[in-house]
């Protein structure tokens, strides 16, 4: 059971860094359709992520550095809420998101 949530949540979270790294290597009207979807896909891998880190906690034993992995994921849902909510159009919260993306993929590269 806690091996298929950790794999649920990995792939979640690849599936998430995949989607926030596509539009940078996009131009014009393509790339900012793709940052519309991507804020969706943020909303439903972040949700995936965090229920999945909880889930873990509750059931077996908690993953390494549990506080700080579930900060990030909900600060990258924070991230794509605030810049839903705030119609930014920049790509500064995407790459914030992939930078921490990636930090969380490095937590799972070493278990």
């Amino acid at each position: 059971m806690v091996f298929a949530v950790r794999f649920a949540a990995l792939i979640a979270l690849a599936v998430w860094t995949g989607g926030l790294a596509a539009p940078f290597w996009m131009s014009g009207g393509r790339a900012a359709d793709l940052a519309r979807a991507t804020r969706t896909l943020g909303y439903v891998c972040g949700t995936i992520q965090l229920l999945a880190l909880v889930a873990i906690k509750l059931v077996g034993p908690p993953p390494r550095q549990f506080p700080i992995r579930a900060t990030l994921a909900a600060l990258m849902l924070a991230i794509v809420a605030a810049g839903d909510g705030l119609r930014v159009a920049s790509g500064a919260p995407m790459a914030i998101d992939f930078v921490l993306a990636l930090i969380l993929l490095s937590w799972y590269a070493r278990e």
